[in-house]
């Protein structure tokens, strides 16, 4: 049986200003920080990621997607700073290049050695879609933040060499 808000309520502690969850009976930090940086909690033989279970203590329900830290930081469980969005959503807040695409520093940039160019390309609903190839690096990257902006519009990131909202 999964825990509902009532139990979660008597075993657990949140503190909005900090985003730290305790647990109530000892006033402990509760769980620990696995390999990603996301808090972990087990109860009952069974983990679940912190920013999950501070939804279900503010909200009274289990999240409906996933959650997303809207500043990028996996530590930061201030209830301001999650979302529940769905996975495609979560993934518009991505802010690193895969780790399959070492040749660029740049989200959305890959080197095509048999053109000499940078290939800008993002994906929308599932599918790649190609921005165009560019001379430089910087040209590609910007053509992607272009992009971004009119396929992601629920993304709080924007261009980090912009005014916009800049990751941390």
């Amino acid at each position: 049986m999964a825990l509902d808000a009532e139990q979660a309520r008597q075993w657990f502690l949140y503190q909005p200003a900090t985003g730290v969850l305790y647990w109530r009976p000892t006033g402990r930090i509760a769980g620990t920080t696995d390999a990603d940086g996301y808090r972990a909690v087990q109860f009952e033989r069974v983990i679940y990621r912190a920013h999950r279970l501070i939804w279900l203590l503010v909200h009274g329900r289990w999240p409906e997607g996933e959650i997303d830290h809207i500043d990028g930081d996996v530590s930061n469980n201030r209830i301001e700073n999650l979302r529940d969005v769905t996975r495609a959503h979560n993934a518009h807040n991505q802010r690193r290049a895969a780790g399959h695409n070492a040749s660029s520093h740049h989200i959305g940039v890959s080197w095509q050695p048999s053109r000499k160019r940078w290939l800008a390309s993002i994906t929308v609903d599932g599918k790649t879609r190609y921005i165009g190839r560019f001379k430089t690096e910087e040209e590609a990257a910007a053509a992607y933040w272009e992009a971004k902006a009119e396929y992601h519009p629920t993304a709080p990131l924007r261009n980090p060499s912009s005014s916009g909202i800049v990751p941390t």
